[in-house]
């Protein structure tokens, strides 16, 4: 079995002059199906400015579209270029 890797960023913050966070654009986001005995892994994480904390996620599906594996990883305190 092979596997595709696919990793998308579809949400964008900028911190506002209270301390939150609004969104300033987004991606078009899409999802296809890998070729037949492929699976496709996609990722994404997260990492609060005010908290510092971080975390990160992932999933495995077939080339039908089924879901194989998933996981999900509280990365701890840290900054994003550690993450």
């Amino acid at each position: 079995m092979q596997v595709a890797l696919e990793s998308e960023r579809s949400l964008h913050t900028s911190q506002t002059s209270n301390g939150g966070l609004m969104p300033v654009s987004r991606a078009s986001a899409w999802w296809s199906t890998p070729p037949v005995d492929w699976c496709k892994i996609n990722v994404d994480g997260v990492w609060d400015h005010a908290t510092r904390f971080t975390a990160c996620g992932g999933l495995v599906c077939d080339h039908n579209g089924c879901w194989v594996r998933g996981f999900a990883r509280s990365i701890g305190v840290c900054s994003p270029i550690g993450a």
